[in-house]
């Protein structure tokens, strides 16, 4: 090979080094950012924060209702998003679809998850379907109890996470489709729930984050988009975020003001309209 030949092959290993550096940059520009405004941002160093921000470590505990669109990061991501008071919430979950509280007890690895590191808060979420009926309500009521007592022993905070009745107008409430359901309608299922998740959290002394009741406020308030997906009792990208800002209050004690995250396919308007029904939560 003469040096021509050699000189050229450089050239060429150096355009190729250059095209990659400026590939890798602007993936990473296009990776943040998706991150940032997408409404499923996957765990993401949140470099935009400074070394001083405050740090809060948070666990959730759930099944689909927590892992559809990534509820605990997306609390993270709207935290971090905060331009008045911005906290670094490094979240983490144990969740299995259809799972309910006491059947995730069960699972050694989940247990072993919660023991893996110290964690400020641990979010609790169970099955919606349960207070409907009492047999069931007497397992969500042990699953509860059972996490409770692991949390306290560990010295963290524990937080019931209420959830909301399916879609008022949908088959779930048809009981030749769901008979063993038996839901009656939004009103009277969205008491059960109400009704079982302020019992065990007054009993057990956990902090109670009523998610369900205002999204019974708000779905149906001027500038909210739909809250459910479209089977009818699992969140949209509005009802997770909306979700996200309740966890965000309570678990901060801050308010909405300065959150400036905007999930990707809502529109500045309907993220207005969504904190300003959720804003005072305590």
């Amino acid at each position: 090979m003469d040096r021509k030949q050699r000189n050229s092959i450089l050239a060429l290993f150096g355009q190729m080094l250059l095209v990659a550096s400026i590939f890798l940059m602007t993936g990473r520009f296009v990776y943040s950012w998706y991150k940032y405004y997408s409404f499923v941002p996957a765990t993401f160093p949140h470099y935009w924060l400074s070394s001083s921000t405050p740090t809060l470590r948070v666990f959730f505990l759930g099944n689909s209702y927590t892992f559809f669109n990534d509820l605990p990061d997306m609390v993270s991501v709207v935290a971090a998003s905060d331009r008045e008071h911005p906290v670094n919430i490094e979240a983490d979950s144990f969740t299995r679809g259809g799972k309910t509280l006491k059947e995730l007890f069960e699972i050694p690895s989940a247990q072993e998850a919660l023991r893996s590191q110290s964690w400020d808060y641990v979010i609790l979420q169970d099955m919606s379907v349960l207070p409907s009926d009492p047999i069931w309500t007497q397992d969500m009521h042990q699953g509860i109890r059972d996490w409770n007592m692991l949390v306290k022993s560990m010295g963290f905070r524990d937080t019931l996470y209420e959830t909301w009745a399916r879609k008022p107008g949908t088959d779930w409430y048809d009981n030749d489709k769901h008979p063993d359901l038996d839901l009656v309608d939004p009103d009277v299922m969205q008491e059960k729930i109400d009704k079982a998740y302020k019992t065990f959290s007054s009993e057990i002394g956990a902090t109670l984050v009523p998610v369900g009741d205002y999204w019974a406020k708000c779905r149906n308030q001027d500038g909210v988009p739909d809250l459910y997906y479209f089977d009818g009792t699992h969140p949209s990208v509005a009802g997770t975020y909306l979700t996200a800002l309740l966890f965000y209050q309570s678990i901060t004690g801050h308010g909405l003001s300065g959150i400036t995250f905007v999930p990707f396919g809502m529109s500045s308007k309907e993220a207005e309209a969504i904190k300003h029904c959720v804003s005072g939560v305590p």
